[in-house]
């Protein structure tokens, strides 16, 4: 209790409604609460479909910078190079896997199982294309936020549908709980497998990093990416790489957290650890803690439904009577 009452005095209150409006839709089978809300970046289209990366948003200018003398920095997708390199080769298959994703969606929801195992290949095809693009530009990856693009194509996206059909009492339920652990599976062994990526080929010493974070201040990404010769180019780049494996890590915690959920365990350490190494790399970014406090809203209301069936309703207290009595209907409608 002392961390919540600490957390809300440092102003927290807005990561902890945040975290109990999603811990809801998914105890409820609410979808519209699902929609997180992601933390400001430079790009302004990080919602849209797999053609924003790469060609539904090539005129959508990126936010203007506050300080005036960065008149070169790149204001467009098309400003840079990779850009169109990554648009004639990859860009066509993405758009075709994405549009063929959502496509057999529309068929997991009326329980379809062929189509929901289709969509665990096609992720995997998706995300491995990702992991070829990724680490080409690392300053048009992290400004593009290319790391959400692929969280929300390749994973977030069938996940949710994904959960809206496991969470039924019909028999079929079993098989699809079945594919989607091997969704999330899959999805851990790539995210860590592309995190090693960024280590061998940006150079990056996460471990390193995580000891010693290093601040990476607007302008210096900005004048170090207009300006490719400069000397600081490549310490900048890799600081560069270490925010954006700060995004990957909050992926990947969540896949590890819709994994304990699935399979009905109440430990999420694994997740947690996973949120806390984003934070330490990248800890001005809100989205880390925001994670956090939705695990221990989790770790929290299972603690709480142990010892409602062990203590008597009639002998808690009024405050904890009010916490303890809906929990049973809580857990009737997300079953483990």
């Amino acid at each position: 209790m002392l961390f919540w009452v600490r957390f809300l005095k440092k102003g927290g209150l807005g990561y902890y409604m945040s975290a109990i409006g999603w811990t809801w839709s998914v105890i409820s089978g609410e979808g519209g609460a699902a929609k997180l809300r992601y933390w400001p970046i430079r790009a302004t289209g990080q919602s849209q479909s797999l053609a924003t990366p790469l060609s539904s948003v090539a005129d959508e200018e990126m936010r203007p910078s506050s300080a005036s003398q960065h008149n070169a920095q790149p204001r467009q997708m098309t400003d840079y190079p990779v850009y169109h390199e990554i648009a004639s080769n990859e860009g066509p298959k993405m758009q075709k896997i994405n549009d063929s994703i959502t496509s057999l969606l529309t068929q997991v929801q009326k329980r379809d199982t062929r189509a929901a195992e289709k969509v665990v290949q096609l992720s995997g095809e998706l995300a491995e294309i990702y992991y070829g693009v990724l680490p080409r530009d690392i300053f048009f990856t992290f400004s593009m936020n290319l790391e959400q693009h692929l969280w929300k194509q390749a994973f977030y996206k069938p996940i949710e549908v994904f959960k809206s059909v496991v969470n039924s009492p019909k028999e079929s339920s079993k098989t699809f709980r079945g594919l989607m652990l091997v969704l999330l599976n899959k999805g851990i062994a790539f995210y860590e497998r592309l995190i090693g990526l960024y280590e061998k080929e940006l150079n990056v010493d996460l471990e390193k990093a995580m000891l010693v974070p290093s601040i990476l201040h607007e302008d210096d990404f900005w004048s170090v990416s207009s300006f490719p010769n400069s000397a600081e180019q490549n310490a900048t780049k890799q600081k560069v790489a270490v925010k954006s494996c700060s995004r990957h890590l909050i992926s990947l915690g969540d896949l590890k957290r819709y994994k304990t959920l699935v399979e009905g365990s109440e430990d999420y350490q694994d997740a947690r650890i996973t949120y806390m190494r984003s934070a330490l790399l990248w800890p001005a970014s809100g989205h880390c803690y925001n994670q956090l406090a939705v695990v221990a809203y989790f770790s929290m209301l299972y603690r709480s439904r142990r010892r409602a069936r062990n203590t008597p309703l009639e002998i808690l207290s009024n405050r904890r009577q009010v916490l303890y009595h809906p929990i049973p209907y809580f857990f009737i409608e997300h079953p483990r």
